[in-house]
């Protein structure tokens, strides 16, 4: 199985636990592809925890949306520092979760714009090795594959479709990663 395969799988069973509400299986998935981005297997597992609890907490977030901000934006930072340290673990910039929340955000307010804008920035700033037109251009890719992913095939709970979707943008995330090893 190709790498970018087994990066999709991991990243799907990570949304899919989630929407199950099934941490274990949300913490195996994340701790497997954590190893896959390189870390290693305590590092990994560390940081898997850490990932899984966040995408919970984004949930407790979910649940002021509308009703208390202070509080919607106190589990979402809760979330952010989960994320930072779970980034920090495995030897990994710790800027880009400042956007994920961002994005995860905006994608339970329904704001597209802002989705698209958070996962473009998470992304610049994981792809800091690259040149600035290099780092635009992966980070727009690699944001509208995601967004297809999440909207075409998460939102229509089909697995078949996020894995295949998922996989199209590993294979970009990955080939913007591997520059920094040939530079």
């Amino acid at each position: 199985m190709s790498l970018e395969r087994e990066a999709a799988i991991n990243l799907r069973k990570i949304w899919q636990a989630h929407d199950e509400r099934n941490e274990a299986k949300g913490w195996i998935a994340a701790t497997n592809l954590y190893k896959i981005l390189g870390a290693k297997p305590e590092q990994a597992s560390c940081a898997g925890f850490l990932t899984i609890q966040a995408f919970l907490l984004a949930d407790e977030a979910e649940r002021y949306r509308g009703k208390n901000s202070e509080m919607e934006d106190l589990f979402y930072n809760k979330a952010k520092k989960l994320l930072m340290k779970a980034r920090e673990v495995c030897d990994l910039e710790t800027e880009s979760p400042v956007y994920t929340v961002q994005w995860w955000k905006a994608y339970r307010h329904k704001d597209r714009e802002g989705v698209s804008n958070g996962l473009i920035e998470e992304h610049k700033a994981q792809f800091l090795h690259l040149t600035p037109d290099e780092r635009e251009k992966y980070a727009k890719l690699c944001a509208q594959k995601m967004i297809d992913a999440a909207t075409k095939g998460h939102d229509a709970k089909s697995w078949s479709l996020t894995d295949k979707m998922l996989e199209d943008y590993f294979q970009v995330y990955l080939e913007a990663l591997k520059q920094r090893s040939d530079k």
